[in-house]
């Protein structure tokens, strides 16, 4: 009986400081409903939420809220290329479980794109999710990748970065020497 009267008394504490803390935000939210303006001798206009005697209160109408406008698809004009144009996008040079021997040392990756890569367009490398490299030529070449397994893949993207066509991933090892 005593261990309920405890556990009793303790839920009540808790919901009494729980109501206080409720009642203290409410009351702290109301008084920043009101802003006043004073301007002194210089012309300076100053906004705050405490009153001075030469403050006027300033009446906050609710806020202006637009309704975004739709704005149609634009339709793809003629000779224009698109994400339907590229047929394929494939890393040439790597396949699946490829091995690096030495990772310090420089290698190729090469794509191929099908068709060619329009004006305006550019590939870019990622390794391991992460953008390496970016340019218009069909092969990267990267310096040096750590040791382990690493993921490599290729993606089409657009002069505003969109991508249009994305590779399959390629799973490579990159040994080092010494360890």
């Amino acid at each position: 009986m005593k261990n309920t009267t405890h556990l009793f008394a303790s839920n009540q504490r808790i919901v009494v400081k729980f109501l206080i803390l409720i009642g203290i935000l409410c009351h702290t939210s109301l008084g920043l409903s009101d802003v006043y303006k004073t301007v002194d001798e210089k012309g300076k206009v100053t906004f705050t939420d405490k009153p001075t005697p030469d403050a006027e209160t300033v009446d906050i109408k609710e806020t202006n809220l637009a309704t975004p406008v739709q704005v149609p698809a634009r339709e793809r004009q003629e000779g224009e290329p698109s994400q339907d144009d590229y047929k394929s996008l494939t890393i040439t040079s790597h396949s699946n479980d490829d091995i690096i021997p030495n990772g310090l040392n420089p290698f190729n990756v090469s794509t191929q794109v099908n068709p060619s890569l329009q004006q305006g367009h550019k590939l870019r490398l990622y390794i391991d999710g992460q953008k390496y490299s970016e340019g218009t030529a069909s092969n990267f070449r990267v310096t040096s990748i750590a040791r382990g397994s690493h993921t490599l893949q290729v993606t089409i993207v657009d002069q505003e970065g969109n991508s249009l066509k994305q590779s399959e991933a390629v799973t490579i090892f990159a040994y080092r020497p010494g360890g």
